[in-house]
């Protein structure tokens, strides 16, 4: 109640400034349970729904109406599907179920096919933000079932994202102070070349699993640093 007497609800619903909303709340309740009998009382998920063909809304407006769908179900007094992390073995198990539905090599429209199918919500981006990419998952699971790779070598080859430590300032003054201000590949020096400039090398390359640490970094000159690549030779 406000120092005016006045009922704080009626404030939110006499209010000219308030947006009109097409749906009651009643209606996306009941919509809702309808959905949940429809699915043999099973837990339902924004995606399912959207994907039923009696539904009257959109799995957005009802989230959007009640601030999210588990708040929706909530109300209507409806299990939901909960969202939560598969495990490599999940992932994997699923990739060979609809592997086994399609009858042949998967490719990411078979996924979202089978999601709409079946009320699954694993997609192609799962495989690859683990794995670095569908197609290299495609090829490894291909070769785990074959009997080429085991379970725990598929699990073991997911992508390793190696992150770049910048060299710093005292790190590399170090590695060129060991190496005699001197390219260790051409022998080149500024001492007896002005136009020499040195850099300082990773010699496994970050890429490959190398690291920024002093026995992994050499002195090279421009033309020999540039020329390497990712080669470690």
């Amino acid at each position: 109640m406000s120092e005016d007497g006045k009922d704080m609800k009626d404030y939110d619903l006499f209010s000219i400034d308030k947006p009109r909303r097409s749906v009651r709340e009643k209606e996306l309740i009941k919509e809702l349970q309808v959905f949940f009998h429809a699915n043999k009382g099973d837990p339902i998920s924004k995606t399912g729904y959207d994907n039923w063909p009696g539904r009257r809304f959109s799995g957005e407006t009802i989230s959007r109406y009640f601030g999210k769908w588990e708040n929706a179900c909530a109300m209507a007094g409806v299990r939901y599907l909960k969202k939560h992390q598969y495990s490599d073995k999940e992932l994997i198990d699923h990739f060979e179920t609809v592997w086994r539905w399609r009858g042949q090599k998967v490719v990411t429209g078979d996924l979202k096919e089978y999601n709409k199918e079946h009320n699954t919500t694993v997609n192609a981006v799962a495989y690859v933000r683990r794995w670095g990419g569908f197609p290299r998952f495609v090829r490894l699971f291909s070769q785990y079932k074959l009997g080429q790779i085991t379970f725990e070598q598929l699990v073991e080859s997911k992508k390793q994202k190696n992150v770049r430590e910048p060299i710093q300032p005292a790190l590399r003054a170090k590695v060129l102070r060991r190496d005699n201000y001197t390219c260790r590949d051409c022998g080149a020096t500024p001492r007896k070349d002005t136009n020499v400039k040195l850099h300082v090398h990773h010699i496994v390359p970050v890429s490959k699993g190398g690291k920024t640490v002093l026995s992994n970094l050499i002195t090279n000159c421009d033309v020999c640093n540039l020329g390497k690549g990712d080669r470690t030779d």
